[in-house]
């Protein structure tokens, strides 16, 4: 038998001081072996402390004295091992004071508390005021207390996914969640969710809610219209239905409010005229976004140039040489003239018909022109009598 005791010690003879050097160093490394360590290992408070913090599997191993001492519960806590209050004694794990130092320590602490401390809306707050998200540890009876969910979601609006379902279909704490943060409107009741004036109050509230509206909302074209004037196009055609997204009805009213949504469209959507000219209209920066083809289009064009002369910067080659689309464009701003080419500014009516509505022109006109006073003085007294009519 004492030969078996010595190759069971790494062969270090007899149960004395080296043996329990074999397991003191066997342990750290082998923490599996601690249930068949002699008790003076799993007594030994440095020893566990360092082996917890490698394993905390290893807690389950140390001395009831171990899990008792506030101390060195507390230095495995300190030290990352929240799990240290799981092995403690009730009465430790009822201790506001110790609890609430523990959960400064390491916010998970809070997970293992006695349930009486998990139910004490006083100290649950005091937990949230540390760390909002550690809500999700109250006891289910806090989590459908109104007044305590109120006070967490203001604090953090995605503790409304820890609420009770009753406090989740609350429009009151639902909106005050969203309030915090709209993308806690996921965690909303399915009634809500589906609400359309709920959700409505909900978007204008926050766009980002926009997302987490039922699907047969997000599949609605007046209610994604509504939402696309609350948080723009943008985000109304991000969160629509593919079946909305399909519909030409819709991209038509979205690019009537927000014409840059054209940069959202389909290679389909580009190239056709109709939206494209919708969204020039209503902003003529979409028209980079138009199909390459459709700069070649004059009534494209000139609806962009007449929001902006530099619109005309985007037409082709060919609408730029062609002396009709130039003086349809100097008809609707003046200033579109430096956007053509040396050839067409050399052009005594189209500078003239440019000059009419503003004598300054005249500058953007060819060299030739610009030196030819008794032309100037035609293009001034002109704009003059166009003026006085």
């Amino acid at each position: 038998r004492r030969g078996a005791r010595s190759r069971a010690s790494g062969g270090t003879g007899a149960m004395g001081g080296a043996s329990l050097d074999y397991w003191r160093s066997t342990v750290l490394t082998h923490t599996a072996l601690l249930s068949k360590a002699p008790a003076e290992i799993r007594e030994d408070a440095d020893l566990m402390l360092k082996v917890v913090c490698r394993d905390s599997d290893a807690l389950k191993f140390a001395s009831p004295a171990l899990h008792a001492d506030p101390d060195w519960v507390m230095k495995a806590i300190e030290s990352g091992v929240s799990e240290a209050l799981e092995y403690a004694p009730e009465l430790l794990r009822s201790d506001v004071q110790f609890v609430l130092q523990a959960v400064r320590a390491n916010g998970m602490a809070i997970s293992f508390a006695s349930n009486d401390l998990r139910r004490d809306s006083r100290v649950m707050k005091r937990v949230m005021h540390m760390s909002p998200n550690l809500v999700k540890y109250a006891s289910p009876e806090l989590l459908a207390d109104k007044k305590f969910v109120l006070e967490a979601v203001a604090r953090s609006g995605q503790n409304l996914q820890y609420a009770s379902g009753t406090l989740r279909d609350d429009e009151e704490v639902v909106r005050a969640a969203i309030g915090q943060d709209g993308r806690s409107f996921r965690f909303a009741s399915e009634r809500l969710s589906g609400d359309p004036a709920f959700a409505r109050a909900a978007v204008e509230q926050d766009p980002k809610v926009l997302s987490f509206c039922a699907a047969a909302l997000r599949s609605d074209h007046a209610f994604m219209m509504e939402a696309a004037r609350f948080g723009g196009a943008a985000v109304a055609l991000q969160h629509a239905e593919p079946s909305l997204r399909d519909s030409r009805a819709f991209w038509l009213d979205v690019l009537r409010h927000d014409g840059h949504a054209l940069e959202h469209a389909s290679d389909q959507g580009r190239s056709d005229r109709q939206l494209a000219l919708e969204a020039v209209r209503a902003n003529w920066r979409a028209l980079p976004h138009a199909a390459p083809e459709l700069r070649e289009d004059r009534e494209v064009l000139l609806a962009a140039i007449e929001g902006d002369a530099d619109a005309a910067a985007w037409a082709s080659a060919s609408l730029l040489q062609d002396i009709g689309f130039a003086m349809e464009a100097v008809r609707r701003d003046w200033r579109t003239l430096r956007h053509f080419p040396e050839a067409l500014r050399a052009d005594r009516k189209l500078v003239m018909e440019a000059a009419v509505r503003n004598a300054v022109a005249v500058e953007y006109a060819s060299q030739e022109i610009r030196d030819d006073l008794e032309f100037l003085d035609e293009a001034l007294m002109r704009e003059a009598a166009a003026e006085a009519r």
